[in-house]
């Protein structure tokens, strides 16, 4: 721990020391996420909300670089605090709930300009479009599906402040479509896209996944997550190892829920979706029907679907962790005819990889571009 965040801790235990001291009798505060059992007194009592800070702090191992930091940080959690308990406790039950999740200490500005990044450009800009290759308008779709009890989903992953989620979303369903083929589900290296996959998609400032899906199938495949680890910072494309590959991708008919629906039951799908809103930012649990456009500014994957408390909803992966919403999925509300877009545009961009042939049988060989780029620098030597 570098020394300055050092001392703001023993500065924040000695607080915290000095604080109980003069409040004996009152019982700990115990954090609870969805902060309905507090109190509009509760809400007004810095006593209390300090309580509650440094239990979150705690809980989501948070540390800042100084004193004047931290009261910031304070600041921006109470304002956040209040948002989330007005709008758990409605008069109309929610579906879905707010809470002090990971993410509770940042503006929602800094939220959006952290874990969203550029939006990635509609498919109908971009000069590849693939709708002629969906295959799946004859399947019968089950009413639910839930892919990671079918071992094809690996654990959640955190893509940090860096607007990356198109990367996760890539690996997630090049994850998925590997597992179902082979039997063998394999983590695999977001960092190589963010680092190697340039031409097109821009790293931390974002990107696009129809292009990373071209990026691995032009590029021979991608490396494992062990390999080439995430660092969640632009880096410079590595030598690779070519692992799981993948031989084509198709585009799910636009505005399709139906499409999309027959889709997922084959295998998971990445997505692109609008996720400025600050309910998004806040949410912990249930299905979520909150407010949001379809201005697209996140990839990330679509795992199932089915029915919970009446509300037919969408399983949807996300990047930022297991403290953010529901270990790290959010549930999210099916709207059917009621809007062709879907909530926050979830029918508007999806797609999936292909995969008909053997993962390279090679593990240590170079891949393509990177030999290619190999021999042009021997022969320029």
């Amino acid at each position: 721990m570098a020394a300055g965040k050092l001392l703001v801790f023993f500065l924040v235990l000695l607080f915290a020391v000095v604080h109980r001291a003069g409040r004996i009798g009152v019982e700990a505060v115990q954090l609870d996420d969805s902060i309905v059992g507090y109190s509009p007194e509760d809400l007004n009592s810095e006593e209390r909300l300090m309580d509650l800070f440094q239990s979150w702090m705690r809980k989501h191992e948070k540390s800042y670089e100084s004193v004047s930091e931290m009261n910031q940080r304070f600041a921006i959690f109470k304002d956040n605090l209040r948002y989330i308990h007005s709008h758990n406790v409605q008069e109309s039950t929610p579906s879905y709930s707010l809470g002090l999740n990971n993410l509770a200490d940042l503006t929602h500005e800094e939220f959006k300009t952290r874990y969203l990044g550029t939006k990635p450009p509609r498919r109908s800009e971009n000069k590849v479009r693939k709708t002629e290759n969906f295959i799946y308008g004859d399947v019968d779709a089950p009413a639910s599906i839930d892919w990671r009890s079918k071992g094809a989903v690996t654990a959640i992953k955190n893509q940090g402040a860096c607007g990356s989620c198109w990367a996760f979303s890539t690996t997630g369903s090049v994850e998925g479509i590997n597992a179902i083929s082979t039997g063998e589900l394999v983590a695999l290296s977001e960092q190589q896209l963010v680092d190697c996959d340039t031409e097109y998609d821009s790293g931390c400032d974002g990107g696009l996944m129809d292009n990373a899906f071209n990026y691995i199938i032009e590029n021979g495949g991608i490396d494992t997550e062990a390999d080439y680890p995430y660092t969640a910072t632009d880096g410079t494309c590595q030598t690779t190892q070519n692992v799981v590959s993948i031989d084509d991708y198709a585009d799910v008919p636009e505005n399709n829920e139906t499409a999309l629906l027959q889709a997922v039951s084959v295998q998971p799908v990445s997505i692109a979706i609008e996720a400025s809103g600050r309910d998004f930012q806040h949410y912990v649990t249930g299905v979520f029907t909150g407010k949001c456009g379809t201005d697209l500014d996140h990839g990330v994957l679509l795992v199932g679907y089915g029915t919970t408390a009446g509300y037919k909803h969408w399983i949807v992966k996300n990047s930022w962790g297991t403290s953010w919403g529901q270990k790290g999925y959010i549930l999210m509300q099916r709207l059917g005819a009621v809007k062709k877009s879907g909530l926050c545009g979830i029918n508007m961009m999806a797609s999936y990889p292909i995969k008909t042939g053997p993962n390279p049988g090679s593990a240590d060989a170079l891949t393509p571009r990177l030999r290619a780029d190999q021999e042009a620098s021997w022969a320029s030597s």
